[in-house]
């Protein structure tokens, strides 16, 4: 979930972005470096006055992570969150004929009455 950015609490680095045509901007180099911000990094951008705006980056979870804290939260382990998401995939996707197959493939045992 870390960044490996170098800057530390109170530090300041400046640097000038220009606005692009379709809004967007790049994030310089120095910035990027400082606070570790990488590639596909989420960003919060909010308004903090009538000029000014401030960007926080995004903690990075991990869809292990997710699951175990869904997992905690709901008393279980994260096997019953995983199993449950895909059960829930499957209901999405699978045509009805399929479900019982991937029922099988996932857990091993057979789906309805024996």
């Amino acid at each position: 979930m870390g960044r490996t950015g170098v800057l530390r609490e109170g530090c300041d680095v400046s640097a000038v972005a220009k606005v692009q045509a379709r809004g967007q901007f790049t994030i310089p180099e120095a910035i990027r470096k400082a606070t570790g911000v990488g590639v596909g990094a989420s960003l919060l951008v909010r308004a903090t006055g009538p000029d000014r705006f401030e960007v926080t980056v995004l903690p990075t979870i991990t869809a292990d992570d997710f699951f175990s804290a869904m997992s905690l939260r709901a008393g279980l382990i994260p096997e019953d969150t995983e199993r449950a998401v895909r059960a829930g995939i499957a209901e999405r996707v699978l045509p009805a004929d399929l479900r019982a197959v991937a029922e099988v493939a996932a857990t091993g045992e057979r789906a309805g009455p024996r």
